[in-house]
């Protein structure tokens, strides 16, 4: 699998790489998970895949779902 990463950050984890740590893809993970919080995930919530799921998930073919089961799936109670 590749993921998109600018060159800053490429140029980083390539430099970590040499001496490995625990922290070696920390600014990879955070700029993954930003592009992923920022675009990936709103467009996925808002795919008529994820309405469709939604409405199965909540047993209600009336309305499109998608606020109850993006709660559950972002944590919210």
């Amino acid at each position: 699998m590749k993921v998109s990463l600018d060159s800053r950050v490429r140029e980083i984890v390539n430099r970590n790489m040499i001496s490995p740590t625990p922290h070696t893809f920390d600014e990879a993970q955070l700029q993954i998970y930003t592009l992923m919080h920022r675009d990936s995930y709103p467009r996925f919530v808002n795919s008529p895949l994820f309405k469709q799921l939604a409405q199965l998930q909540n047993g209600d073919s009336g309305s499109d779902g998608a606020s109850a089961a993006e709660a559950k799936s972002s944590g919210a109670q």
